[in-house]
């Protein structure tokens, strides 16, 4: 293969620099040039892409991000009791179906529920653990400095 069939497009100069309310708009960016010929080859003028186009032509702003910085505090979350409430939940709809449904689990071959919570509840323990040692971790280090 040639590195003639790789080569990166070249940047568009006309577009370098941001434009700003007084910049006129580049004569090949009309709206006739950015229409797509229908389905016989022909441009269509009232195209659903030229209006927009065309009503932006006149002016072409290239609008500057502004970032702004909130004065509330971040909440000090460490996801304890959100993974507590996850396991809570599970090991509830694991009791539910095993005292209530497990006939009806077992009639319809839906056992694998019960399997379900059994996983969510010990991925959920798995994860308590994780989130209380990282928030003694992240309190010992806060304590150290």
């Amino acid at each position: 293969m040639s590195s003639a069939n790789h080569r990166r497009p070249k940047r568009d100069a006309r577009w370098a620099r941001p434009r700003t309310a007084t910049d006129t708009p580049p004569a090949t960016d009309s709206a006739d040039s950015l229409r797509s010929p229908g389905p016989s080859g022909i441009t269509d003028s009232t195209s659903a892409v030229a209006a927009p186009i065309a009503a932006q032509r006149e002016v072409l702003v290239a609008e500057e991000a502004v970032h702004r910085l909130s004065t509330a505090e971040p909440l000090d979350v460490d996801g304890i009791r959100t993974v507590g409430i996850g396991v809570a939940l599970w090991t509830v709809t694991g009791l539910v179906l095993l005292l209530v449904y497990r006939d009806d689990l077992e009639a319809d071959g839906n056992q694998w529920w019960l399997w379900t919570c059994l996983a969510g509840v010990g991925i959920g323990l798995l994860g308590w653990a994780y989130c209380r040692r990282r928030r003694d971790r992240t309190r010992a280090v806060r304590d150290r400095h």
